[in-house]
C-alpha cells in the first residue's frame, strides 16, 4: 500500500519541481525582456535629448554666426536673426540669449554703452566673484517684460563660468 503513496509523492514533487522550474524560466525570460524595453526605451529617450540638444547647438552656432559676420550686431539685428528662426526648431526653449566676454577693466564703460540700448536701468550683476573677464549678458529675446536676466555676468557663478571655459 505504502507503493501507490509514495508513487503519488514523488509525482506531487515532480510536479511541483517542474512547475517550480517552468515558473523561473518565464520569470527570467520576463526579466530579460523587462530589460531589454527598457533598455531600448533610454536609448530612445538618450537619443531624443541629443537631438534636441543638437537643434539648441545649430541654433546657437547660427546665431555665433551673425555675431562673427557682424561683431557689432544691435540689438534689433539680434531680434531680427531670433525672429527668422522657427519657434518649432527648438522645443522646450524660452528664448535665445547673447553674453559678451567684457575684460575687468572694460565693465564700467561696457555698462554705459548698454545704457544706450537698453535704457538707463541696466546695471551688471554679479551672482558671486569673479576676478577674470566676466561674461554678461547683452541681448535676450523673447525680452518682455522680464529684464532681470540682462546684464548678469555669468561668469561670476562658478558653475556657469566652467561651463563657459568649457565651450570656448
Amino acid at each position: 500500500q505504502s507503493g501507490p503513496a509514495v508513487i503519488g509523492i514523488v509525482v506531487l514533487a515532480l510536479g511541483l519541481g517542474i512547475t517550480g522550474g517552468i515558473w523561473r524560466w518565464h520569470s527570467d525570460q520576463n526579466a530579460a525582456v523587462a530589460r531589454k524595453n527598457l533598455e531600448l526605451e533610454a536609448q530612445r529617450l538618450a537619443d531624443k535629448v541629443r537631438d534636441r540638444m543638437q537643434a539648441y547647438a545649430y541654433g546657437l552656432r547660427g546665431l555665433r554666426g551673425a555675431f562673427v559676420v557682424h561683431p557689432e550686431l544691435d540689438a534689433a539685428g539680434f531680434l531680427a536673426y531670433v525672429e527668422s528662426r522657427d519657434p518649432g526648431e527648438f522645443p522646450g526653449a524660452l528664448g535665445f540669449g547673447f553674453a559678451r566676454q567684457v575684460a575687468p577693466g572694460r565693465l564700467e564703460d561696457f555698462q554705459d554703452r548698454m545704457r544706450h540700448v537698453h535704457g538707463p536701468a541696466f546695471r551688471i550683476r554679479r551672482l558671486g566673484g569673479n576676478d577674470g573677464p566676466a561674461a554678461v549678458v547683452e541681448f535676450m529675446a523673447p525680452l518682455g517684460e522680464d529684464r532681470r536676466d540682462l546684464g548678469v555676468d555669468l561668469a561670476s557663478e562658478p558653475v556657469r563660468r566652467e561651463a563657459i571655459s568649457r565651450a570656448l
